[in-house]
């Protein structure tokens, strides 16, 4: 990926993949996680190579913790909090737990806003323009 990106002229290039709580992608553990960022640090070593930028997609838990250790999400250079389940919380309670976990010191960006829109599931209920005031 990072050898056809460098071909394309680009000079950076950010990486992510799910955390551990989102079962269904299987997402990073701690453990997985560490060796993916080890090998990221090797890439980005090689001279003339493109810049490799370290990212996570955590979730946002129930209570708007993330749900990876903190020293862990200070190795990253993207952290991009999602909310992935309990979309049956009311509107308050969602807009609470987003803008709890925007307050974390590692957070860097959110992932679809208003939730993983699935037939069965449906959207989170979550005002926008509560989250754009941030």
């Amino acid at each position: 990926m990072a050898l056809g990106a460098k071909k394309r002229g680009v000079e950076y290039l950010a990486i992510t993949d799910h955390s551990q709580h989102l079962g269904v992608a299987k997402g990073l553990d701690v453990t997985r996680l560490l060796a993916h960022l080890e090998q990221i640090d090797k890439l980005n070593d090689e001279p003339d190579g493109i810049t490799l930028l370290k990212g996570l997609e955590v979730d946002i838990l129930e209570g708007g913790s993330l749900d990876m250790p903190d020293d862990v999400l200070g190795k990253l250079d993207l952290v991009v909090g999602a909310v992935h389940d309990h979309f049956q919380l009311s509107q308050q309670k969602q807009t609470e737990r987003i803008l709890m976990a925007m307050d974390h010191p590692h957070f860097t960006m959110l992932a679809h806003p208003q939730g993983v829109t699935q037939p069965r599931r449906g959207a989170i209920r979550s005002p926008t323009h509560s989250l754009r005031a941030r």
